[in-house]
């Protein structure tokens, strides 16, 4: 019952079955009805009982006539077997009918407040989407019930008075740790990134997490793989020594993988020119795959290829470059095209509550 409940249709093929078995009952009930009816048999009707009342007569006069002859005691004992086998046929193949159509109707009722549960589920899960104060958990169970991520970032408007409905969250950090090691992203960096419509709608309504930071952490590449690992949406932020901002957002959790480049079209550049608020993108311009290279060999770790690369840090963090790439069609992203660094991070994105 709790399995048919959860799936309505996982029953069919009992249902199927019982149907089989209801039509051989009626099929019964219609030739030989015990209990009221008559039996049809080519046109004629006649008692259900005719033979084994005849079987009784003729037992009779058999006794009666020869009762030490073998051959009379084998009929008789052949005849009273037959009626036996008769009566209790019968019997069985009216009772297993009712108990069969007993069962189908219990299975259709229960069907039937299945379809009902599932129903009232389905419309319960859209009523909690339509509510803007449940955004912040649609990539919860719900969500995944009825939307994949990619879906829900389709579905959902990108008009600015939707970004208004929830502040930019960031997960908390110590003041001490912030004083030896401050964000290179401010809240207004990172409203920036979200107004700017380049983003994953659904990363909205995440909140941001320093998953990296070299003056936090060290300049260790393996350190940086091991920080990021499980994050699938990631941010990557540059300081250089001018105090210049930019970076690049992927859509691939980074992975070492040598000289091979990898990850998806929702990948992109930025950079904030002129105000910390309005950020400059570069998105992918289909050209190449040349999207993500991160080559633990030399330290490397880069955006776009094709002419130069859009963004590459190397030397254990310490310096960098930046480029017109095929990839993004993007502008030089420093003041300079080689610059040395004074900070890198990558940011992740987690459930709101977490």
């Amino acid at each position: 019952a709790t399995v048919s409940a959860i799936h309505p249709n996982a029953c069919f093929g009992t249902l199927t079955y019982l149907k089989y078995i209801r039509t051989i009952r009626m099929s019964i009930v219609a030739d030989t009805d015990t209990f009221s009816g008559n039996i049809s048999i080519k046109g004629t009707k006649t008692k259900p009982d005719d033979d084994i009342e005849g079987n009784l007569k003729k037992l009779t006069q058999i006794k009666s006539v020869r009762k030490t002859s073998d051959f009379d005691e084998k009929e008789m004992t052949a005849m009273e077997m037959e009626n036996n086998s008769n009566y209790v046929k019968n019997r069985s193949k009216y009772g297993l009918g009712y108990v069969c159509e007993f069962i189908f109707i219990f299975l259709m009722w229960l069907k039937d407040i299945s379809k009902r549960m599932t129903k009232s589920i389905v419309e319960r899960r859209h009523r909690r989407m339509a509510d803007p104060s449940n955004h912040g958990r649609l990539d919860g169970e719900d969500g995944r019930a009825l939307l994949s991520l990619d879906n829900l970032g389709q579905s959902l408007s990108r008009s600015s008075s939707v970004l208004e409905l929830k502040e930019v969250q960031v997960t908390t950090e110590s003041m001490d740790q912030l004083k030896t090691s401050p964000r290179i992203l401010t809240t207004a960096n990172m409203k920036g990134l979200l107004t700017s419509e380049a983003l994953p709608v659904h990363l909205h309504w995440k909140k941001w997490t320093r998953l990296y930071s070299s003056t936090r952490d060290g300049d260790s590449f393996h350190t940086m793989l091991y920080k990021v690992k499980g994050h699938r949406y990631s941010v990557i932020a540059v300081k250089t020594m001018k105090g210049e901002v930019f970076g690049g957002f992927v859509a691939t959790e980074w992975q070492d993988k040598s000289e091979s480049y990898f990850g998806t079209g929702q990948s992109f550049l930025f950079s904030f020119a002129s105000s910390e608020d309005v950020a400059l993108i570069s998105k992918w311009t289909g050209s190449n795959m040349y999207i993500q290279l991160c080559d633990s060999m030399h330290s490397r770790i880069a955006l776009g290829g094709g002419g130069s690369f859009g963004l590459v840090i190397e030397n254990n963090f310490s310096s960098g470059s930046s480029g017109v790439s095929d990839t993004f069609a993007n502008a030089q992203l420093a003041s300079t095209e080689m610059f040395n660094v004074l900070s890198f991070e990558i940011y992740g994105f987690v459930d709101v509550w977490s």
